[in-house]
């Protein structure tokens, strides 16, 4: 059983039914090139195509969007009269490929959002006077000086105002060489310092952070 809800995640998560759909479509353009097939032939796979094109046009338009498709649909049309059929499958294929990476993309950035937003800490030290105090991270708000140290993830978007330390910022930049940062120096929230200790300043708390 769990062994099918690791295949349905997977099927999901790379959308296997939209890439065999593209798949599919651009092997039979390249049959119906190979083959000299007929115009009626040659229709099939853009038919197929701007089908696609045409109910994500429509589904943009009632959410009162115009988006690519909207254009793509009377680019089809146009092409069509010109009977440059090969020529507009090319286009409606090349534009089905790129939304499915785009999905790909988007969905990936959505999943690390995610497993940032569970990095950050429920709670957080905050310098008082000459104390440090454990609050709950939701009792934050700016202008407070909290503390963070070696091993501990930054709660909030802030600003440096006593210590350094190397923080880790591969989420925000790709690079997985940690940052010198000192004071004055901006820090976000999700980022993690791997060595030191820094009092920030706290500027962005819970949703307003960058990554909210």
């Amino acid at each position: 059983m769990n062994h099918d809800n690791q295949t349905l995640s997977f099927f999901h998560r790379y959308h296997l039914g939209s890439l065999a759909y593209v798949t599919t479509l651009i092997v039979l353009f390249l049959v119906t090139l190979s083959q000299k097939a007929p115009t009626h032939i040659i229709l099939i796979p853009l038919s197929l195509a701007f089908i696609s094109i045409l109910i994500d046009a429509i589904k943009n338009i009632l959410e009162k969007k115009i988006t690519t498709e909207f254009f793509l649909v009377f680019a089809t049309i146009i092409g069509l009269i010109a009977q440059q059929e090969q020529a507009i499958t090319v286009v409606l294929l090349i534009m089905l490929i790129a939304k499915y990476f785009e999905k790909l993309i988007e969905e990936k950035t959505d999943r690390a959002i995610a497993s940032l937003i569970t990095l950050i800490p429920t709670k957080v030290r905050l310098k008082k006077d000459t104390q440090e105090v454990i609050i709950a991270l939701e009792d934050v708000q700016e202008g407070m000086k909290i503390i963070v140290k070696t091993g501990e993830q930054i709660p909030v978007d802030g600003t440096i105002i006593q210590g350094n330390a190397h923080v880790n910022e591969s989420f925000l930049t790709g690079e997985s060489i940690p940052k010198e940062k000192s004071v004055s120096d901006h820090v976000f929230a999700g980022t993690f310092i791997e060595n030191g200790m820094i009092i920030i300043l706290a500027q962005k708390v819970g949703a307003s952070t960058f990554f909210g």
